[in-house]
């Protein structure tokens, strides 16, 4: 079973940047926002979400579309 991600994903990154907060990618196209108040906003990116084309992004699980 493939996983794909979805809208929510560049939403949340605005979200993280408006609020000056941290966003952290995980595994099977999950991610988590970080609270922390003197942190600052940032993106640690392991998964590598930041290089997906928009056809990634929109694509249905198992990529087929």
């Amino acid at each position: 079973m493939g996983y794909s991600p979805t809208e929510v994903f560049p939403f949340a990154l605005y979200f993280a940047e408006a609020h000056d907060l941290k966003l952290v990618t995980l595994p099977f196209n999950q991610f988590c926002i970080i609270n922390d108040p003197e942190g600052g906003f940032g993106l640690l990116d392991p998964e590598g979400y930041a290089g997906l084309a928009p056809t990634h992004v929109y694509a249905p699980p198992g990529g087929q579309g």
